[in-house]
């Protein structure tokens, strides 16, 4: 459903980009929750993607983003926030 809905979403921007740039552009949708979960049709997904490596990458920003928004609306102190160097221990 989520993807169903994330192609639609995007189809406006795809026409866009086919006219502006005079070429076949498509919608490739990927989807990735807070916790790093991804749909099941990941793989078939990742084969329309030019660089495959950026998954791991989009997760982990999926995981940072939803960190942020989460520490915005508890609104967390600064000197209740983890300090970047031991973020990533």
């Amino acid at each position: 459903m989520k993807e169903r809905k994330k192609i639609e979403m995007h189809q406006d921007l795809r026409w866009e980009i086919q006219g502006m740039w005079n070429t076949k552009a498509g919608v490739v949708p990927i989807v990735i929750g807070d916790l790093r979960a991804t749909t099941n049709n990941l793989d078939k997904h990742r084969k329309e993607i030019p660089d495959k490596n950026k998954i791991p990458q989009l997760a982990k920003t999926a995981t940072l983003v939803s960190a942020h928004i989460l520490q915005k609306v508890l609104n967390l102190p600064e000197s209740s926030k983890i300090p970047r160097s031991e973020k990533n221990t």
